[in-house]
């Protein structure tokens, strides 16, 4: 899977997340883009490559150089790592999350709960179908999904959220029973 939609959609001047549970029909092809430079995945890749020490990651100096030059602070996981602390706890996260999934497999969100690993509101990965039965990543799991890539690992839990109204009946009931999405 190499797609993913976009978080929020314009429904006549009303802004909808598609992290909730909705039917949607239309046109999707403006909120679907490709995953080939995410973002989390080159993160997971450098981490992965230094053996899980984030200080001899590219990525972490970069994190370290922004919030040294000020303004706005960067971003991960909904938060702003205003200070060095924050990069480090966030990465310490990180890794965290790796070696859980590297010896457990990615798991679902109530044993991430359970384990101390949920690191913000997400739901998990959740899947969204177009039109032609076509899965696409909905927003949500990005680390999980990053992780479970540079692992390897095949298939990872997710829930079908979101369906186009012209999905195809088949390819929908194909899906339900599984819940899990290929890598």
């Amino acid at each position: 899977m190499t797609s993913i939609v976009a978080d929020w959609v314009d429904c006549g001047g009303v802004m909808l997340s598609t992290l909730d549970y909705f039917l949607g029909a239309g046109n999707w092809s403006t909120l679907i883009r490709t995953t080939d430079d995410d973002p989390v995945r080159e993160e997971a890749q450098q981490l992965w490559e230094a053996g899980l020490d984030y200080r001899r990651t590219a990525v972490y100096q970069g994190l370290l150089e922004a919030v040294a030059a000020g303004g706005g602070p960067p971003r991960r996981q909904g938060r702003e790592l205003e200070r060095r602390e924050h990069v480090e706890a966030y990465f310490e996260r990180f890794v965290r999350l790796f070696r859980a999934i590297g010896a457990h497999g990615v798991l679902p969100r109530h044993r991430l709960e359970e384990m101390e690993l949920l690191f913000n509101d997400d739901r998990g990965l959740g899947l969204a179908m177009d039109s032609e039965g076509g899965l696409h990543r909905l927003q949500g799991g990005n680390h999980r999904w990053a992780i479970a890539q540079v692992l390897g690992i095949s298939a990872v839990p997710a829930e079908l959220r979101l369906v186009h109204v012209e999905a195809p009946a088949p390819a929908l009931a194909d899906w339900l029973p599984e819940c899990f999405l290929p890598c």
